[in-house]
């Protein structure tokens, strides 16, 4: 029997990977390559998304207009999620950031959609060199950002627009699903090498105490190894 995989599964295989490694200008740039995307939220909020996560902000905010006049309270929770990340990313850019009086004219722009804490943390990070001095942003980076913004705002927009996606449909797709399955392969394919070198390879490293099979130890397995395998 011959195994064939499919381009998308692969695909998402990987990009989850990369999503639960934290890799996520990488996901999101292996999605807009592939044209396949790790969650399916139907064709209004795929389409948000893709707009948070390019950073179209203008498009972004004209998007979610219509919402003003039937729910307020939602509206201004997602124009929020929005406009705190413009103002992290404004913060973020070394090279053209704002200078003082322009920033506190954005922030300002901030205070009517959010609780007072929250006004106060964004005051906060005006006294910070790099946002990331803030204990909760020690990993923030601009693509996490924005992945994080269209989570928060699928909070309030999901039952407007639909139900989220299945967990079982996206934990087929799993970064844990794909480590799994290449360690299968590897064990599997270090049985070859074992078998051609006597077992003397793998008794040589446990010899070492070493626990797991490195990959260049797979050096000498051969393509024939592989087609043998999917027939």
């Amino acid at each position: 029997m011959q195994v064939k995989l499919a381009d998308k599964d692969v695909a998402l295989l990987v990009m989850g990977y990369l999503q639960d490694r934290g890799w996520l200008s990488a996901m999101t740039a292996m999605e807009e390559e592939s044209g396949f995307q790790m969650e399916d939220y139907g064709k209004e909020l795929n389409f948000l998304r893709k707009l948070v996560l390019r950073g179209e902000w203008k498009n972004a905010e004209e998007f979610i207009r219509p919402l003003q006049s039937s729910v307020k309270e939602d509206y201004a929770r997602v124009l929020f999620a929005v406009r705190k990340q413009q103002f992290l990313e404004l913060l973020d850019d070394a090279e053209s950031r704002p200078e003082l009086p322009e920033l506190v004219k954005v922030l300002k722009g901030l205070e009517e959609l959010c609780s007072r804490s929250e006004f106060k943390e964004l005051c906060f990070f005006l006294t910070l060199s790099d946002l990331r001095e803030h204990g909760d942003y020690r990993s923030w980076t601009v693509s996490r950002g924005r992945y994080d913004t269209f989570q928060s705002m699928l909070k309030d927009l999901h039952p407007l627009y639909g139900s989220l996606p299945d967990p079982n449909s996206t934990r087929l797709h799993s970064g844990r699903r794909l480590q799994l399955l290449l360690e299968r392969a590897v064990l599997h394919q270090a049985s070859q090498v074992a078998g051609r070198n006597g077992e003397k390879l793998l008794d040589a490293l446990a010899a070492t105490g070493v626990t797991s099979i490195p990959l260049p130890v797979l050096h000498d397995v051969s393509p024939a190894d592989f087609e043998a395998d999917t027939m």
